[in-house]
């Protein structure tokens, strides 16, 4: 018996270890998966989630509502690990992992507490309890509230980005002392502090460009406002971090963005993406450099609204293609440029086709 006990720990030890432990990299072509355990379920009660993964380029909504106990199961096609906010009796923040599954079991009891009804175990635990006390902590699940609340004309700009800097700031300094008192996944951990440190950056272009189209706020030279001396564009160690390529785009856009004031979507992101391309090639290196082209192309293809738009984008696609060195890449392109191409396919066929028609006496 006693020899059982230490086989055990051993294990458990290194198993830990080894959870702790593992590096994750880009998975291209893989999809993450949710399986929800539904138990003691009286009465209807809506499951909802919403991820954007980064390549391609989407935003994932899902949304069921549930009468009965059962199991469900859901997938989505994405490459590296995306947040993902949930909503079932309350609102709760995760990551999902390409070809890895999110386990969550609600016990819908009516008399057990919403933080109690959902438990998640194991690394995905562990990211759920870290996203429940920073709420605890800072108010939020995630920062998009404040922020907006920032952008407001009634702020300076100066004390603007006083206030995103201090958010930031109490974002990392919870991090690191979560980190310090609890066990997180390293390469959760490393993906966090990235996010934290390229928000910061291209968070101000953005305010800048933000209140100067909703407010008309003219700044005198507002590069003097823009930090990205702080920061390193090409950084492989935060490759799994989706601010960290938003960070890459707002920087390189900076210097082509002339010739294009007043005009908006495709219009505009088409031509600085072109003329950025040879400064991304002279600042980025490999793998880097392929998902940051292969991101902005899918983005593109996701953002077309019309048959111009899309057939412009597909003539920038046609001379990027041969310079991907992963035909995983090239086939995930390709599918997303093929739906778009039956979707205005369809379109022209029948206008009419995805418009709902609601009967008067309804």
């Amino acid at each position: 018996m006693t020899i059982l006990i230490q086989v055990m720990a051993i294990l458990i030890v290194y198993g830990c270890s080894k959870h702790q432990n593992r590096t994750l990299e880009l998975t291209l072509n893989d999809s993450a998966f949710i399986k929800l355990t539904i138990l003691n379920c009286s009465d209807t009660i809506e499951f909802s989630y919403k991820t954007s993964p980064m390549f391609p380029r989407g935003c994932v909504i899902r949304k069921i509502e549930i009468t009965h106990d059962t199991v469900y199961y859901f997938s989505h096609k994405t490459t590296k690990p995306d947040y993902i906010d949930l909503e079932l009796r309350k609102q709760f923040t995760t990551f999902v992992i390409p070809g890895d599954t999110l386990r969550i079991v609600a016990n819908l009891i009516p008399d057990i507490s919403d933080d109690n009804a959902i438990q998640i175990d194991d690394e995905f635990g562990e990211i759920y309890r870290f996203f429940s006390k920073r709420y605890e902590k800072l108010g939020y699940w995630n920062n998009s509230g404040p922020i907006s609340n920032f952008s407001n004309i009634s702020y300076p700009i100066d004390k603007v980005f006083s206030l995103t800097d201090s958010l930031f700031k109490s974002e990392l300094e919870f991090l690191n002392y979560y980190k310090s008192t609890n066990d997180l996944p390293n390469w959760f951990y490393e993906t966090m502090k990235a996010d934290i440190e390229y928000q910061k950056v291209f968070i101000r272009p953005y305010l800048i460009s933000f209140r100067k189209f909703f407010f008309k706020e003219q700044l005198f030279n507002p590069e003097i406002y823009y930090i990205f001396d702080q920061i390193s564009l090409y950084n492989p160690k935060a490759k799994l971090s989706d601010y960290y390529y938003q960070c890459i785009d707002v920087c390189l856009a900076q210097s082509h963005e002339q010739d294009l004031e007043g005009k908006r979507g495709v219009a505009r992101a088409l031509p600085i993406f072109e003329r950025s391309i040879p400064d991304a090639k002279e600042i980025l290196k490999g793998e880097i450099l392929d998902y940051y082209l292969a991101y902005k192309t899918s983005e593109l293809f996701a953002a077309s609204r019309n048959i111009n738009e899309f057939e412009r984008v597909d003539s920038l696609y046609n001379y990027l293609q041969p310079q991907f060195s992963n035909n995983e890449i090239i086939g995930i392109i390709n599918d997303l440029r093929n739906y778009k191409t039956n979707y205005f396919a369809s379109i022209s066929i029948n206008p009419f086709k995805f418009k709902e028609i609601i009967p008067a006496n309804k």
